[in-house]
């Protein structure tokens, strides 16, 4: 069966407008004379373009034909270059000017074509085989005979003003859309009625159309069949006609210019064509790929030398309909730059590549573009345009592409941008200089460009800036370049040729050497151990050799290659450096021994910075010699051992001489030495005894008090305990570079194993407190300042001021770090879970009991570490300071590391995020072997880890407010029967357990109202980073919302009237959040209200604790607004879901609000506040309107907010004493903990157990009593008399009491168990509805007399149930029942 063709005129009613006006007007009717296919709207921005493939006229497939020769095809290829070459070039003045009508015609038309939207494609030099032009340029059809090989010309229009008729003659251009029309009204004839429908629905599968898709089609070909009156009225709409709208350039046919579409699939294409009857929705411009458009607003312009030009009458909406022949060639616009970009004439690629070069390098220029986010879009275009250019065939247009791209990468903002953890699915990622750029694969041809060596050498070096720069950029954002780099092709190799492997001093007619070269290959080293890896193998590290074996001081003095020549040296060291800490290229120890030894004597003297550059890879390669088995045997321990008597000859050298300006020489020598006597002790016999001696003997009296050493150390320690902001970087640097290798040269030469040798250096515990204090504040510590903090902390004498600094230190360690966090992390979890500490660490915001919890502590050292090296992203960094299994494990080095620290204040609650992912968590699936512990157990631990870290005096590992609570809203999600619990099948939540509670009860404490200052008004919102949106938004892609919807939900379902849990609800309904979350609990969730029974002093909240007397406004100011919560608060109030009583901080809330805007806001009149004026006044008890119109509340900034209404709020333990002074710290915590232990007293008495067993015992005091009374009579009943008689006194005593034990017992029972079970009972019905009234009386005596009866039936449950329940009523409405006073 034929398949139906698709033909355009199924499609044309889609449409609004034509696509060829001037054609197609007088031929309405009839369908259209070309058939274009486009895949997007089509752009013209240049005429002298190669045809695009997205804009062709249909052709028949070609047949196959036979395989050209070689000869042949280089033949064709020459006669293509000599078309191109011979290509009309078009003069942009002459046009300006005017040309003379049908002068250029033929070959202008030829060259116009659609253009697909975007960035212009670069120009393309292969062309298909001409088949023969009519008059209009346009190849003829082959489908058609030559008699319809034209069409008439349209009649002559009547001209505008601005316009006159062509004197050209246009040509037919044959109608393939009559033809395929034809051949499908042939193919349906042929076709029965259910070929037809099979092919309509293979169709509508094809196309994945829906039915209601098909039936809105319908819809609008049935409504466009049937015109309206005003669209008979009026003429046919048509697109705009460009002469009426641009300055059109004489001699080209006006029907050529074809007005640019918009972008199709976007906002205002779909307007157009499916909505036209709508306005444009101006919100709807951000998704626009370009700048919105501004009616009247004028074009940025500029001159040759990229500077702006004085703003013209053109305005957007006119230039975007224009192309940039319009204008002058002396002006420009960034649309007709992007057209000159794609030009088939190399001048004018190249003349627009400069042009924009100048523009992003110009200031003026950049500021007519109209911001930042118009320069970074204007950036990534030139990236593309420029990522396109460098295939060029012409030098010039490779070289300013070069240019301009090198001026992109160094200008480009090294700012780092780490990966998303999670990424949203279908997330676009954010567009880039480096991403575009990257997006045209360069790599390749700028290693050919390398390989030829035909750019000028500032081209050249323009490509290894380029490269270098990329490489740079990926560090920060964690971009594949390093893999690109490796794996193109004979890239790295030419680039070592071209730039290092170079004759060494350069001969007059060779180029000299680049020290950039051997500094990018050192920065590629460190992006990866493959990296490393690959250098090595392709032999490029090798050639550095060179540059040692002329050295600078050997050139002379006024030799003009001694700064060069300074300069490849360090490059040089710094590369074989960052291969040693891989364990790489420690072979060149032994290929270069005698020029290193060489350049180490020739350097200590005048070039202090080379010595110290060598030193550090001495110190590197000593490391590797101490385990041969890392390096291949490349180096072992003989190669290396004379270094120590190197160092100690320098150290002595140093220590005779002027220090100043060689302090970083003095502290590399003490670090080699400080390997050499690590790798002492593993490779000499008695771990190095005869060279602790020997370095003792040499060293020993300048590092005893009174030494030179000693004093040089000491001297830059209080340097650094003394905190000054005036201190730079790098004199802290230094000092502490200083301290840290004299520091780790005194631990390598201590010995605890016989015999025993003490450390090398000793500091006061003053000192080093006083040290670590200054430096845990600076702002953000270097490298070297954090070693020196790990360094430090050994050496402190007390435990609980360790515990202190420890903490502050561990929030402060970075990449490469990660083997001291881990260390330091299980020093803390050990310390906690001893319970010998436990007298050091209680004060009194650690109750001992929290501390009991902390014995499990050292269980969560497993996901601690999980944590530690999840936190580098799986990517070991190598340190400051590598040890010998470092060198094995390093993966990268920095700068290619993140950013972030690795281990946040609220560290041990990292388990908590493993259990809520237990099923699927790696740390789960690799837990150690005999590794043994439950849900709860990590909990407590957790928890109670927290409250120490809490509870810690520390500078920088304070945990904030919005952390704490959003830790605490995981701990409410946990459920107790997780896939690794010891006890499935659990019943109840974790958060239900008493210990849990109690630890959760103590980290929230400090964050309530009560323990903050007395409160204030503060009418300044807080940023979002600070709430607990911006805490989710760091951990988490979902947004807060959800999770705190979740969270309300649960607390519907399993916990309502838990206090702890409503604590945690609370902040979010703050002015500070969106209204969203106010109107999902009073309103959504508005039955909720009774449970959340927390006091005004016990409600938590998120802020830090530098606004803490601000913490009560954000609730209350500014006033809230939106009519449906301030109806909710209004029916809260009067419906009693929110009472002083029993819901006072949601009270306040309520009150405060509702009495605004009745009292305080004359301009609030609105409907809504009168109706809810009517409404509260209607049905609002007396109490209520009391406190409604007794509300006063202060406004002022800064002034004192007051509650209940009149009296002033001050949190418990902050009132003034007797004479007027506030209160020491002793007592408001004596206060708090007196308020703490009766509410606990009171909470427990108003508890269901507590009520039920209190009616229970008694009711069975109560039953025994009566039961006694009944057993006198009984005993006395004369028709017992005969069973008793013949008894004695002592036998019938007997008897009497056994049976007065028995009905005593059970008549107690009885009533014992009916009052445990009806309190019980009501007092669990009344907590759950959150009110106090007879009804809990009458549900309580119903569930108790259905209870009791059940054993009898479904009958004698009803009975019961309804008689208990009116005995309830009966009894309770009596003790409700209000006396008549007799004295009134």
């Amino acid at each position: 069966m034929s398949r139906i063709r698709p033909s355009l005129a199924d499609l044309s009613s889609d449409y609004d407008q034509d696509a060829f006006p001037d054609i197609q007007n007088e031929r309405q009717g009839s369908p259209p004379a070309v058939l274009v296919s486009r895949a997007k709207p089509p752009r013209i921005l240049s005429t002298s373009t190669a045809p695009s493939q997205s804009a062709s006229i249909r052709t028949p497939s070609a047949t196959k034909t036979k395989p050209k020769s070689r000869f042949a095809l280089e033949r064709e290829q020459q006669q293509r270059e000599r078309e191109a070459a011979s290509r009309f070039e078009l003069n942009l003045d002459d046009i300006d000017h005017g040309v003379p009508p049908g002068t250029f015609l033929s070959s202008l038309v030829r060259d116009v074509v659609e253009r697909e939207s975007g960035v212009a494609a670069p120009p393309s030099f292969e062309q298909q085989t001409e088949r023969p032009r009519g008059a209009t340029g346009f190849p003829s059809s082959d489908q058609l005979p030559p008699s319809q090989a034209s069409f008439k010309p349209p009649p002559p229009r009547h001209a505008g003003p601005s316009e006159q008729p062509s004197s050209d003659s246009w040509g037919e251009v044959p109608s393939l859309l009559d033809s395929v029309s034809k051949e499908n009204e042939g193919v349906l004839a042929s076709m029965s009625e259910a070929q037809i429908l099979e092919e309509q629905r293979s169709i509508r599968e094809s196309m994945g159309l829906s039915r209601g898709v098909l039936k809105m089609l319908e819809e609008r070909a049935r409504k466009k069949a049937t015109p309206r009156p005003s669209q008979q009225q009026q003429p046919p709409r048509r697109r705009p006609d460009p002469a009426t709208t641009s300055n059109h350039p004489p001699g080209i046919p006006k029907t050529l210019i074809i007005v640019e579409d918009d972008e199709e699939g976007s906002p205002e294409y779909i307007r157009k064509h499916f909505f036209p009857d709508e306005p444009r929705n101006a919100n709807l411009d951000w998704m626009r790929t370009g700048p919105p458009e501004i009616p009247g607003r004028p074009v940025p312009t500029f001159d040759l030398n990229g500077a702006p030009i004085a703003s013209s009458s053109r305005s957007a909406d006119l230039a975007s309909k224009s192309e940039h022949h319009g204008s002058s060639s002396s002006s420009f616009t960034l649309a007709s730059l992007a057209s000159l970009t794609a030009s088939a004439v190399s001048s004018q690629r190249s003349t627009a590549l400069l042009v924009l070069h100048r523009i992003i390098s110009n200031e003026s220029a950049t500021k007519a573009l109209g911001g930042k986010v118009s320069l970074e879009r204007l950036r990534i275009e030139c990236a593309v345009v420029a990522g396109r250019a460098i295939r060029d065939t012409n030098i010039g247009v490779v070289a300013q592409a070069l240019s301009l791209l090198a001026f992109l990468f160094t200008s480009e903002p090294r700012q780092i941008k780490e990966p998303p953890l999670q990424k949203l699915e279908g997330a676009e990622e954010t567009p880039t200089v480096l991403a575009s750029f990257l997006s045209n694969d360069p790599f390749p041809p700028l290693a050919a460009q390398l390989s030829l060596g035909t750019l000028p050498r500032p081209s050249l070096l323009s490509i290894l800036s380029i490269i270098t720069s990329t490489l740079q950029i990926s560090a920060f954002n964690f971009s594949p370049v390093t893999s690109l780099l490796l794996s193109t092709p004979n890239l790295l190799e030419a680039l070592s040729r071209r730039f290092i492997a170079v004759p060494w001093p350069p001969s007059p007619s060779s180029p000299p050497p680049c020290p950039s070269a051997i500094a990018f290959l050192t920065l590629l080293s460190k992006s990866s151990r493959k990296a490393a890896k690959h250098l090595w193998e392709k032999k490029l590290v090798e050639p550095s050799l060179r540059f040692l074996a002329v050295l600078p001081w050997e050139l002379g003095p006024a030799s003009p290659l001694v700064p060069s020549a300074k300069e490849l040296v360090l490059e040089t060291i710094a590369l074989w450096d960052s291969m040693g800490r891989y364990g790489l290229g420690t072979g060149l120890r032994t290929q270069g021994a005698n020029l290193i030894d060489a350049l180490l004597r020739g350097s200590a003297g005048e070039e202090a910075d080379i010595a110290e550059a060598v030193l550090r890879l001495l110190a590197v390669w000593t490391t590797a010699a101490i385990d041969p088995h890392i390096t291949g045997h490349d180096i072992i321990w003989s190669h290396v051992q004379e270094w120590g008597e190197v160092a100690v000859g320098l150290h002595s050298s140093l220590l005779e001489n002027d220090l100043k300006g060689k302090t970083g020489l003095l502290a590399s020598t003490w670090a080699l030495l400080a390997e050499w006597m690590e790798g002492s002790k593993v490779n000499k016999s008695w771990r190095g005894e005869q060279e602790r001696k020997w370095l003792h003997e040499r060293l020993g009296k300048d590092f005893a008090p009174g030494g030179k050493a000693f004093a040089i150390v000491t001297e830059a320690f209080h340097q650094l305990s003394v905190p000054n902001a005036k201190t730079s970087e790098a004199k802290l640097e230094r000092k502490a570079g200083l301290v840290v290798s004299a520091l780790r040269l005194s631990s390598a030469y201590e010995e605890t194993s016989t015999p025993p040798t003490p450390a090398l250096l000793s500091l006061t515990p003053a000192d080093v407190e006083s040290a670590l204090a200054a430096l845990v504040a600076v702002t953000n510590p270097s490298p070297c300042v954090r070693n020196l903090l790990i360094s430090l902390l050994p050496l402190v004498s007390s435990a609980s001021k360790k515990l202190n600094h420890t903490l502050d230190v561990l929030v402060l360690l970075g990449a490469g770090e990660e083997v001291a966090a881990r260390d330091l992390s299980a020093w803390v979890l050990a310390f906690a879970a001893d319970r010998k500490n436990n007298v050091s660490l209680s004060s009194p915001l650690l109750p001992p009991f929290d501390l009991e919890f902390a014995t499990n502590s050292k269980k969560l050292q497993h996901f601690v570490t999980y944590a530690i090296v999840n936190s580098s992203r799986g990517r070991v960094v190598g340190p400051l300071f590598p040890a010998v299994r470092d060198l094995k494990l390093t993966a990268s080095q920095r700068p290619f590391a993140s950013s972030e620290r690795i281990l946040t204040a609220n560290w041990p609650m990292s388990v908590l995020d493993e259990l809520l992912r237990s099923a699927t968590s790696p740390a789960f699936e690799k837990l150690p072997t005999g590794w043994d512990g439950s849900e709860l157990d990590l909990v407590r631990a957790a928890l109670a880890t927290m409250r120490i870290v809490q509870a810690s005096h520390t500078t920088r590992a304070k945990v904030k407010a919005p952390v704490i609570i959003y830790d605490l809203i995981k701990v409410f999600m946990l459920e107790k029967d997780n896939l690794t619990s010891a006890t499935p099948g659990a019943e109840t939540d974790l958060f239900r357990d008493t210990r849990v509670q109690l630890l959760m009860a103590g980290l929230i404490e400090p964050l309530t109202l009560g323990r903050r200052s007395p409160q204030v008004v503060r009418t300044a919102k807080r940023l979002p980073e600070s709430t607990l949106e911006g805490v989710s938004s760091l951990v988490s892609s979902a947004p807060f919302y959800q999770l705190f919807t979740d969270l309300v939900g649960l607390y519907d379902s399993t916990a309502l009237s838990h206090t702890l849990f409503a604590q945690v609800i609370l902040p979010p309904l703050s002015m500070d959040y969106p209204i969203d979350y106010r109107k999902l609990l009073w309103i959504d969730y508005g039955h909720l209200l009774r449970t959340i029974q927390v006091d005004v002093s016990d409600a938590a909240t998120d802020h830090e604790t530098n606004d803490d007397d601000g913490a009560l406004a954000s609730f209350l100011y500014p006033t809230e607004t939106d009519p449906s919560v301030l109806l909710a608060y209004g029916d809260a109030l009067v419906s009693d879901k929110v009472t002083r009583t029993t819901t006072p901080f949601l009270y306040l809330i309520a009150i405060h609000h509702v009495a605004a805007h009745l009292f305080s806001h004359p301009e609030s009149k609105g409907a809504t506040i009168s109706g809810l004026a009517k409404a509260i006044a209607k049905k609002g008890s007396a109490e209520l309107l009391k406190d409604l119109a007794g509300y006063h509340q202060a406004s002022a900034e800064g002034e004192m907010l007051a509650f209940p209404p009149g009296s002033p709020f001050v949190v418990p333990g902050y009132e003034p004493g007797p004479d007027g002074e506030p209160k020491s710290p002793d007592e408001r915590r004596a206060i708090l903990y007196q308020i703490k232990q009766m509410r606990l007293i009171s909470a427990g008495m108003e508890s269901p157990v507590a009520k039920a067993t209190m009616s229970g015992v008694v009711g069975f005091g109560l039953g025994a009593v009566i039961s006694v009374m009944n057993s006198a009579m009984v005993f006395e009943d004369p028709y017992r008399a005969a069973q008793h008689a013949g008894l004695t006194g002592m036998q019938k005593n007997k008897l009497f009491f056994k049976d007065l034990g028995k009905g005593a017992w059970k008549s107690g029972y009885g009533f014992g168990k009916v009052g445990a079970l009806y309190a019980g009972s009501e007092c669990v019905i009344e907590g759950y509805r959150a009110r106090n009234d007879i009804w809990n009386s009458i549900y309580a005596g119903a569930f108790s007399g259905a209870f009791l009866g059940r054993k009898s039936g479904i009958k004698a449950m009803l009975l019961g149930g309804a008689g208990f329940a009116a005995f309830s009523a009966v009894i309770d409405t009596y003790i409700r029942w209000d006396t008549v006073d007799e004295d009134a």
